[in-house]
C-alpha cells in the first residue's frame, strides 16, 4: 500500500515503511536521452532530470531503542516526519508555533515560501534529537530519507555538558555535514525573541499569563546592560512563575497581530530557515 497520509503511516511499524521520493539526478546519473517535454526550460539553462528512490527504514539498521522511540512519536503525533524532503527538528511546541509566522516575514518570494511550506516541523518535546537524526540522515545505497535537516535548539547557559557539540559530532559521524546543521540560540527561545526587538508584543503576552509580575520582570530586564544577563533574568522568571511556553507563543503572536507590530526573527532562527530553503 502507498499513502501520503501520516495517519496511516503512524499506525505502521516504522521498520515496515519504505520511503519513496523523487530526486534530481546529478550530471553523472542523468540518462542519455532527449529532453523530456514536461521539464520547464525557463527555470534552468540546462534541463533537469529526475529519478525515483526507495529507502527502506529496515535497511538503516537502527538500534531497537530508536525504532521504539520513533514508533511512539509517530503514533502520538501523526507527524509527517518521513514525508518531507526538508525537516526542521525543534525542542517543543513553542518553536513549532512560531516558525511559520517567522518564515512568512522572512520569505516574501512565493517560490521560497513554498519550499518552507513543503518542509516538516518536528517538535520532539525534549532535547534528545539523536534518534531522529539517525532515521533521517543514515545513508543507504539509495540515499537518505531527508535531503536537508535543520536542528533548532537552545544553548541553555549554565549546562555543564556540551549538547550542541554532541549534535554536531553525530552529524559528522553520519557523514551528513553537507545536508544537516545545528542552529543554537545563545540562550533560549523567549529571551532571544526579546533581544530581536519584539518587546512591544513580548511583555503584553507575558502579562496575559502573569499580570501582576510582568512589570517587575520587565524593569529588571531593562536595567540589565548585558544580553546574557537579560537572558538569565527572563529564564529565571519563567521558571519561578511557571510560564507556559506554548501558550506564551500563541499569546505573543496574538499581540503581534492585534498591535500590528513588526515581527522580528532572532538571528539563529533566520539563519536556520534561510539555510533550510536554499536551492539544492
Amino acid at each position: 500500500m502507498t499513502t501520503h497520509a501520516p495517519l496511516l503511516a503512524a499506525h505502521t511499524n516504522v521498520s515496515n515503511i519504505v520511503v519513496l521520493q523523487r530526486r534530481q539526478l546529478t550530471a553523472a546519473a542523468m540518462p542519455d536521452r532527449t529532453i523530456d517535454e514536461k521539464v520547464p526550460m525557463s527555470s534552468s539553462p540546462t534541463p533537469l532530470a529526475y529519478g525515483s528512490t526507495a529507502i527502506a527504514v529496515r535497511e538503516l539498521q537502527l538500534p531497537p531503542s530508536d525504532v521504539a522511540r520513533v514508533n511512539r512519536y509517530l503514533d502520538a503525533t501523526r507527524s509527517s516526519m518521513l514525508f518531507g524532503p526538508r525537516t526542521i527538528l525543534v525542542e517543543g511546541i513553542a518553536e513549532a508555533i512560531l516558525l511559520p509566522s517567522l518564515a512568512r516575514k522572512l520569505f516574501a518570494e512565493d517560490r521560497i515560501w513554498t519550499r518552507f511550506v513543503g518542509s516538516t516541523i518536528v517538535a520532539i518535546d525534549g532535547v534528545d534529537f539523536a534518534p531522529y537524526l539517525r532515521i533521517l540522515l543514515t545513508q543507504t545505497t539509495s540515499g537518505r530519507i531527508a535531503q536537508r535537516v535543520a536542528v533548532i535548539t537552545d544553548t541553555d547557559p549554565g549546562k555543564r555538558n556540551d549538547p550542541i557539540g554532541k549534535l554536531r559530532q553525530q552529524i559528522i559521524q553520519l557523514d551528513a555535514t553537507d545536508v544537516a546543521e545545528v542552529f543554537a540560540a545563545p540562550s533560549t527561545l523567549e529571551p532571544e525573541l526579546l533581544e530581536a526587538g519584539n518587546a512591544e508584543a513580548f511583555w503584553p503576552a507575558w502579562a496575559i499569563q502573569r499580570p501582576t509580575g510582568a512589570a517587575k520582570v520587565r524593569a529588571l530586564v531593562d536595567a540589565a546592560r548585558a544580553a546574557d544577563h537579560r537572558a538569565r533574568i527572563v529564564i529565571s522568571a519563567m521558571k519561578k512563575t511557571r510560564l507556559r511556553k506554548g501558550d506564551f507563543a500563541q499569546d505573543f503572536l496574538d499581540q503581534v497581530a492585534a498591535g500590528d507590530h513588526d515581527l522580528h526573527s532572532p538571528p539563529y532562527i533566520s539563519s536556520a530557515l534561510t539555510w533550510l530553503v536554499a536551492a539544492p
